[in-house]
């Protein structure tokens, strides 16, 4: 195998801009690389959209761009295509899948880093199928390295209060919705809505609190007092 003919026909794939079968074969593996390694860190990360999601969307924003690229080259003086028209349209309709990974739940909303994440992965899949290799590693590097290290710098020194949610189940149908909410003010938690559910037939009421507490909040000793809370039977803590 002679290792200096592959390293030449590398470097021709690298600097050429014509599309054809070669250079759309090495964009596209490229692109799954690239989508598999900033996916693969959001599913290790137990978020909703994981390895397949940010392969196959990078993969899409290849293939869109090279359409783009390939139409004017075939259709010289018959087409007259615009590049960015495409990436244009696929810039608006990942915002869909975007909107799809961001959930409202009782106030709280989650899923924004998650919708960025797939946003920036399509603006890689295109640089990609443009062929701008330098701008599609550095953007990359860049992304790996807000998603990996900037969550812990985030929680520990820009963070001071994060969005949770506490159930508390109380038995009967009398609503104790005052003498909760000064516990958690009692805590340092800020109560942000609450969502009332009673069960008639068992006769359970449910307070949902959409909370905002501090990164040092005292859990432990707050769910010892939101026990002992008249009619209490359960406690719950999600995120």
């Amino acid at each position: 195998m002679d290792i200096q003919l592959i390293f030449d026909n590398f470097i021709d794939l690298m600097n050429t801009t014509d599309v054809n079968l070669e250079t759309s074969a090495f964009r596209l593996v490229l692109s799954v690389l690239v989508g598999g390694v900033i996916g693969f860190e959001r599913q290790r990360s137990k978020h909703s959209a994981g390895f397949r999601t940010f392969t196959l969307i990078c993969v899409g924003s290849t293939i869109m761009m090279l359409i783009s690229l390939y139409l004017p080259q075939i259709f010289i003086g018959v087409y007259d295509s615009d590049p960015t028209r495409m990436a244009g349209q696929a810039v608006t309709g990942i915002g869909f899948l975007g909107a799809g990974a961001i959930i409202q739940s009782k106030g709280a909303i989650r899923g924004m880093t998650t919708a960025a994440s797939i946003w920036i992965i399509s603006a890689l899949g295109l640089a990609i199928g443009a062929g701008m290799y330098t701008v599609a590693l550095i953007g990359t590097i860049v992304t790996l390295f807000v998603l990996i290290n900037l969550a812990n710098f985030e929680k520990r020194v820009m963070v001071e209060w994060t969005a949770k949610n506490i159930t508390l189940t109380f038995e009967g149908l009398e609503i104790h919705k005052t003498k909760a909410t000064r516990l958690m003010s009692k805590y340092g938690l800020s109560v942000h809505d609450v969502f009332i559910d009673q069960d008639l037939n068992s006769k359970l009421t449910h307070l949902h609190f959409s909370v905002y507490v501090k990164i040092q909040t005292d859990y432990e000793n707050l769910f010892t007092d939101l026990r002992q809370l008249p009619q209490v039977t359960s406690v719950r803590l999600w995120a």
